[in-house]
C-alpha cells in the first residue's frame, strides 16, 4: 500500500486541541491553509488522483446539475479524493473533521445508482441496491431529504426512510414499496427488518455507514450483525458480476474501523485527511508527560536521554526559536528505534487543550498518568463553573443525564439561585402533590409547556376576563408603533386576546412592508412568527401578574436504541393526544419553571355512575409506540444533584422514595379536586400502564418497601388479601404461596407487607381505618400463606379495614361472624365489577371486584 503524505503540519493544531469547545477558534495554522500558502495534508492507502473541480468529477450529468442547482461550490479536499473510488464502486474508508457530511459519498453513490447496467444480473424481485445506516432518526431524515433534493433523474430510484420500533408486530407487517432501490435507516431499525425478512440483502451492493464511529460505539453489536449479512448475501456465486461496496465516513478512527477494514472490505481505499486520526490508522505509539512550563526544556531533553544509540529521526516542536535553540544544543547526536513514537509535554498552560488531548490518549489506547485525569477533572470542573448562569441542560431535565459534560454548552448542576421554583402569583410552584394541568405546547413526547389550572383562586382567567373587557372597546386596540425587544404586547387570536413577549424582530421587510417579529405567548409557552402591525399596547396593570407558563416533563422514559431526540412520530402522536386538554397529574420535583410529574393521566368523569375513567396515561402511551423504553433513574439522578446544591427546600422531598407512583395517585388527587365530596374512594385499577394489557397496575411502593436491588425501580403487584376481625385484632391473610422472602413492617394506621414470589414482587401499603400496637402485630407463614395478625389499640368493631379501599383487599365472608347491620356485606353486594380495560375510581364502595384471584400490578 502506498500512502501519499502532504503538509503535516495540518495536523498539528487538532492534535494539541481536539476539544470541540475551542473547535471556533483560528489560528495561524490555519490561515495558512485557508489562504493556500500551506496545503493540507492526506493520508491514502491505495493512491488516488484527486478530483479538484466539479466539472472533472466522476459524476454524472444528472447529478453534476443537482449539485449546481443548490449551488453547490466545488469538491472540498477530502471529497475531491473519496469521490473517485466511490464512483468506481470500491470499498473506501474516509476519516475527517468533515466526516459528518454526507456529501462525501452521496453524489458518487447516486451516479453509480442510476447506471442501471450493472444490476442486470441481479435477482428480479423487490429490495434495495442501497442501504445508508444512520446513527439515529434524525441524522437518517437529513439524508432521507437529502437524496430528495439529489437523486431526480431518468431513473428513480424511491428511497425509503426506515425507522422501526420496538413492536415486533412493525417490523412483521414492513412492506417495502416497489421499486425501492435505497433505503436510509438505523442500526437498531435495520436489524429488527432482517429479523423477519431476511432475504432484504439479496439484492443489495452498496452498504454505507454514515458516521461510522458513532455506530460502532454505540451499536457495536447490531453493526456487525449488519456487516455478516451482508458479507454472507454478496459472496454468492451469482453475484460475481455485480457491484459490492462498502463505504465508511466518519471522523474519528477507532479499532473496529480497523477491523471492518480487515474482515469485510476488499482492496480498500482509505482517505484520512485528519491527521491525528491518521497516527491512530499507523499505530503510531502515543506518549504524554505533564511537567510545569518551567520545566519543559529539561524534561523533554530527559526523554530523549532514554532513547537507544540506533540512529533514529526526531522531529520536535517548540513554542518559541529561543526553545529550538536550547533542545539543539542539549539533546544527544545518537537516537535510536525506528518505530515511530509521538511524546507530548502537558504543562500548566495548556489547560485548555487538556480535556482534548485525554479523549484522544484514550481513543488510542496510550497509557495515561492519573495526574492527567485528575488535571483535566479540575479543568472540567472549572468550566462547568462557568456555567452558572446558563440554563440547566435540556438533556438532563428530561432524562437524567447528558452524553456528553464535556462538549454541552448548557449547567449539568443546580444552581440555588436560579433553580428555586418560581412564584407563579403570591406562591411558588409546588414542589410535590396533585395539580391538574393544560398543555399548550408540546416540544417533544416527554415535554411539554401548559398551565396549572387552581380550582380556588384562577388568576389567569381573571386576567382574561379582564383583558377580554378592556379590548372589547375598539379605541382600545391600539397598535404599536415601535416595537422593543423582551417587550410585552397584547395580541388578538381568534376569540382570545394573549399577551406575548417579543423575542426576535426581524431585519426584512415582506412583500407588505411590514416586518415580522417572532413572540412568545408567555402563558402558554408555544412561540410564533406575527406580523408586527398585530402586536397592540398593553397596559400596564396586565403586565403585573407573572408569565403562567410552566414546563412540564413527564419522568421515567426516554428514546430507545440510545437516540437523544425523541423521534417525531411520537411527538405528533402525543401532541394530537394532549393539547388543549385537562389532565391531572402528580408533581415528583420542581426546578425553576419546571415541573417534572409522574403520572400525567386523563380522567373523564361519569357523573351519573359517580365513577371517572382514566382514559389514558402519558407514560404509557409513549411506551406503546414502541419507540421509548424505562428510565427508572431520572428522576433519582435529579434529586442527587439536589442533594449535593443542598436546597433546603427539597430535603423533604429528597427523604421520598423515588419508585414509580400508583394508578391510585393519578385519581385519589380526584378527592381533591371535586370538592367536599365522599372522602371515602377507591381505586379499581384495571390498565397496565406500560402494555396496556388487561391487567391490575398498582406500581405504589412505600418508602420502606423492600427489593432486592434496591438501586433499580422494580415493577411491583398487590396482591389478594382477605380480612376479618375479632373484638381485639385484625387478621389479614396474604393470597400468595411459595414466599422466599418478605417483610412486613408495623406502624400505628399502617402496615406494609411485601415479598417476593419466584420473579414477581409483591407490596401492598395500607392505611388503616383504626389504630394498632404495632409491637404487639405478628407476620407468619401459615399453611404456605403469610398471615398477618393487627393488635388493635382498642377493643372496637371496625367499619373497614382501610381508608382508601383497594380492589383486591376483600371481607373474608368464610369468618363472618356478626349481624348483618354491622356487617361490611351490605356495603359490598351491590358492587359491580369494573370492566377490566380501564381503571375506575368508584365513589360508592367496591372491594368484591378484587377477588377474583388476578394481581394488581
Amino acid at each position: 500500500a502506498s500512502r501519499q503524505l502532504s503538509g503535516s503540519f495540518m495536523g498539528l493544531l487538532q492534535f494539541l486541541n481536539p476539544d470541540p469547545l475551542r473547535a471556533d477558534e483560528t489560528s495561524d495554522l490555519q490561515q495558512k491553509v485557508k489562504s493556500g500558502t500551506l496545503q493540507p495534508g492526506v493520508v491514502l492507502r491505495n493512491r488516488i488522483e484527486p478530483c479538484l473541480t466539479l466539472e472533472k468529477s466522476p459524476l454524472s450529468a444528472d447529478v453534476k446539475k443537482a449539485l449546481q442547482r443548490n449551488k453547490f461550490p466545488g469538491p472540498s479536499h477530502t471529497a475531491s479524493y473519496s469521490w473517485p473510488p466511490i464512483a468506481r464502486g470500491c470499498d473506501v474508508v474516509v476519516i475527517s473533521h468533515c466526516g459528518n457530511d454526507p456529501l462525501l459519498y452521496l453524489p458518487p453513490l447516486l451516479t453509480v445508482l442510476q447506471m442501471g447496467g450493472c444490476y442486470k444480473s441481479l435477482p428480479s424481485r423487490n429490495g434495495p441496491l442501497a442501504v445508508i445506516v444512520c446513527p439515529g432518526w434524525k441524522k437518517a431524515q437529513f439524508i432521507f431529504e437529502l437524496l430528495g433534493d439529489y437523486s431526480l433523474s431518468s431513473r428513480p430510484l424511491h428511497p425509503v426512510l426506515l425507522t422501526i420500533g420496538l413492536h415486533k408486530d412493525e417490523a412483521k407487517n414492513m412492506k417495502l414499496p416497489r421499486g425501492c432501490d435505497v433505503i436510509v435507516t438505523t442500526p437498531h431499525s435495520l436489524l429488527r427488518l432482517l429479523t423477519y425478512r431476511s432475504l432484504l440483502f439479496l439484492r443489495l451492493c452498496h452498504l454505507v455507514l454514515d458516521e461510522v464511529q458513532v455506530l460502532f460505539f454505540e451499536a457495536n453489536e447490531q453493526m456487525f450483525a449488519i456487516l455478516d449479512n451482508f458479507k454472507k448475501n454478496v459472496e454468492v456465486e451469482e453475484r460475481e458480476s455485480a457491484p459490492h461496496q462498502i463505504v465508511a465516513v466518519g471522523v474519528h478512527w477507532n479499532r473496529h474501523i480497523d477491523h471492518l477494514v480487515r474482515e469485510f472490505m476488499k482492496e480498500p481505499y482509505v482517505v484520512i485527511t485528519a491527521l491525528e486520526e491518521a497516527a491512530l490508522y499507523g499505530n503510531v505509539q502515543q506518549v504524554v508527560h505533564l511537567c510545569l512550563e518551567c520545566e519543559k526544556t529539561s524534561t523533554l531533553l530527559q526523554v530523549l536521554d532514554f532513547v537507544p544509540s540506533q540512529a533514529q529521526k526526531t522531529l520536535i516542536f517548540t513554542c518559541s526559536v529561543a526553545e529550538t535553540e536550547t533542545v539543539c544544543k542539549g539533546s544527544p547526536a545518537e537516537q535510536g528505534d525506528k518505530k515511530t513514537k509521538s511524546v507530548l509535554l502537558l504543562t500548566e498552560r495548556n489547560a485548555s487543550q487538556a480535556v482534548g488531548v485525554l479523549r484522544y490518549l484514550e481513543r488510542a489506547d496510550a497509557k495515561i498518568p492519573s495526574e492527567l485525569y485528575e488535571f483535566t477533572a479540575g479543568v472540567l470542573e472549572a468550566k462547568e463553573d462557568k456555567k452558572a448562569r446558563r440554563p440547566l441542560c435540556s438533556y438532563l431535565k428530561a432524562f437524567g443525564f447528558c452524553k456528553d459534560k464535556r462538549i454541552c454548552p448548557d449547567r449539568h448542576h443546580i444552581n440555588p439561585e436560579m433553580d428555586i421554583p418560581r412564584k407563579l402569583s403570591s406562591e411558588a410552584l409546588p414542589v410535590s402533590g396533585h395539580v391538574r394541568i393544560i398543555p399548550f405546547y408540546v416540544s417533544n413526547a416527554t415535554n411539554y409547556f401548559g398551565r396549572i389550572i387552581d380550582k380556588h383562586l384562577d388568576l389567569y382567567a381573571t386576567l382574561n376576563a379582564e383583558m377580554s373587557e378592556y379590548f372589547k372597546d375598539p379605541s382600545n386596540k391600539t397598535a404599536t408603533e415601535k416595537v422593543e425587544s423582551l417587550g410585552l404586547y397584547g395580541l388578538e387570536e381568534k376569540t382570545l386576546f394573549q399577551r406575548v413577549q417579543v423575542l426576535e424582530v426581524s431585519q426584512k421587510e415582506d412583500n407588505w412592508g411590514l416586518g415580522s417579529v417572532l413572540v412568545k405567548f408567555i402563558d402558554e409557552g408555544r412561540t410564533k412568527l406575527i406580523a408586527r402591525d398585530k402586536l397592540l399596547l398593553l397596559p400596564e396593570r396586565f403586565h403585573t401578574l407573572p408569565p403562567q407558563a410552566v414546563e412540564f416533563i413527564v419522568c421515567r422514559v426516554k428514546p430507545a436504541d440510545s437516540e437523544i431526540e425523541w423521534n417525531p412520530k411520537v411527538t405528533r402522536y402525543i401532541h394530537h393526544k394532549i393539547v388543549g386538554k385537562m389532565h391531572d397529574a402528580k408533581v415528583v420535583l420542581a426546578l425553576g419553571n419546571t415541573l417534572w410529574i409522574d403520572p400525567m393521566v386523563h380522567v373523564t368523569k361519569l357523573s351519573n355512575l359517580k365513577t371517572s375513567i382514566i382514559d389514558y396515561n402519558v407514560r404509557a402511551e409513549i411506551l406503546s409506540m414502541g419507540m421509548g423504553i424505562d428510565n427508572s433513574e431520572h428522576i433519582e439522578q435529579l434529586k442527587k444533584l439536589c442533594k449535593e446544591a443542598k436546597l433546603p427546600a427539597f430535603e423533604d422531598l429528597l427523604g421520598q422514595t423515588s419508585t414509580p407512583t400508583t394508578v391510585e395517585d393519578a385519581v385519589c388527587l380526584q378527592g381533591t379536586q371535586q370538592g367536599d365530596g365522599d372522602t371515602e374512594k377507591s381505586a379499581d385499577s384495571k390498565v397496565d400502564l406500560d402494555t396496556q394489557k388487561p391487567e391490575v397496575l398498582s406500581e405504589d411502593t412505600g418508602s420502606d418497601s423492600i427489593s432486592r436491588t434496591p438501586q433499580l425501580h422494580v415493577r411491583s403487584f398487590h396482591p389478594q388479601i382477605k380480612w376479618f376481625q375479632k373484638d381485639d385484632v385484625v387478621i389479614l391473610k396474604i393470597k400468595i404461596r411459595n414466599v422466599k422472602d418478605y417483610k412486613c413492617k408495623f406502624f400505628t394506621d399502617r402496615v406494609i407487607f411485601s415479598a417476593w414470589v419466584g420473579d414477581k414482587f409483591y407490596l401492598a401499603d395500607m392505611e388503616l381505618q383504626g389504630d394498632i400496637r404495632k409491637d404487639d402485630c405478628k407476620c407468619v407463614i401459615k399453611d404456605d400463606e403469610p398471615l398477618i395478625t393487627l393488635a388493635k389499640e382498642k377493643r372496637a368493631r371496625w367499619c373497614g379495614l382501610l381508608k382508601q379501599r383497594h380492589p383486591n383487599v376483600a371481607f373474608d365472608f368464610d369468618h363472618w361472624e356478626e349481624c348483618e347491620e354491622d356487617s361490611p356485606f351490605s356495603k359490598v353486594v351491590n358492587s359491580k365489577n369494573v370492566s377490566c380495560k380501564v381503571a375506575v375510581l368508584a365513589e360508592d364502595s367496591g372491594t368484591s371486584s378484587g377477588t377474583d384471584g388476578s394481581d394488581s400490578e
